[in-house]
């Protein structure tokens, strides 16, 4: 069912905006594959007559993650390990420079339960283009998913023990958005 005409904004509130981290390297299992959550964030979504009419600008602040899960690891996760890993994240992504990461879609194909939302990212100083799959795994539910290579935004990824433990330059995004 697709979502009605008109102009709507979005946030932690009402929707949510989650990153996924994974390890790489010989060490890869001694690492943990990360959720984290965007606390602070907006959005503002166009819905016209037609997916093609539809527009979408996200702005979310990076002080603002939060750990909230660690899949795998040499040990469980704890409080000490998030705010490390928070600690890390604000150096690697200079978050005092850039605090702020902002998506822009330039056109959208597809329908509401397969299409791509085609935009640019404005993350580290850099834009990128970035296409976002649509879906809706759930009546009433609408996600997008993609993967910001960190590389191409001049950003080198966490590394560990002589960088044997290394992040995966590919960091999953994904924004779930209820609709009823």
């Amino acid at each position: 069912m697709p979502i009605p005409p008109g102009d709507y904004q979005l946030g932690p509130d009402n929707a949510a905006l989650l990153l996924h981290t994974g390890t790489e390297g010989p060490a890869a299992a001694m690492g943990h594959n990360l959720s984290i959550d965007a606390t602070q964030w907006s959005a503002d979504l166009t819905v016209g007559d037609a997916l093609s009419e539809c527009a979408l600008s996200v702005t979310a602040n990076l002080t603002s993650l939060v750990v909230i899960d660690g899949q795998g690891g040499a040990k469980p996760l704890t409080d000490g390990d998030r705010g490390k890993i928070l600690q890390n994240a604000a150096k690697i992504l200079q978050t005092g420079d850039h605090p702020q990461v902002v998506f822009t879609s330039t056109g959208i194909s597809g329908d509401w339960t397969e299409g791509t939302v085609h935009g640019t990212l404005s993350l580290h100083g850099r834009t990128e283009p970035l296409d976002l799959h649509l879906d809706s795994p759930e009546p009433g539910c609408y996600r997008l998913a993609g993967a910001i290579a960190q590389h191409l935004f001049g950003i080198q990824p966490y590394s560990a023990l002589m960088g044997t433990l290394k992040l995966a330059d590919e960091i999953g995004i994904e924004v779930t958005i209820p609709f009823e």
